[in-house]
């Protein structure tokens, strides 16, 4: 039996969270769907927090059809940012909340 095909693909709120978007991309997804591949959304909340990227390892395994019982997930922390760069998406994080409370 073959690997199941699968994607990731980052929906960063900026471009990707209007309705009009969503709809965009959904029709996109489904003509990758038809061709047989798995296609997971990654938010930014996604990879933002152990427990986002806890959830996200799930999702795309079970979107592959990975066993859960094959997974490391005490190494879910990341490994290929650095401190500074996890920082700066923190403080983005907070301004695009504090920007969704004004609105």
């Amino acid at each position: 039996m073959g690997q199941a095909a699968g994607a990731a693909k980052y929906q960063g709120r900026e471009f990707h969270d209007s309705p009009e978007q969503r709809e965009h991309d959904a029709a996109r997804f489904k003509g990758f769907s038809e061709d047989g591949w798995s296609v997971v959304d990654v938010w930014d909340d996604d990879v933002n927090s152990d427990t986002g990227r806890y959830a996200l390892v799930l999702r795309t395994a079970n979107a592959l059809g990975h066993p859960r019982a094959a997974l490391n997930l005490s190494e879910i922390h990341p490994q290929f940012f650095s401190a500074r760069m996890l920082e700066l998406a923190e403080i983005r994080a907070r301004r695009l909340r504090a920007r969704a409370k004004a609105a």
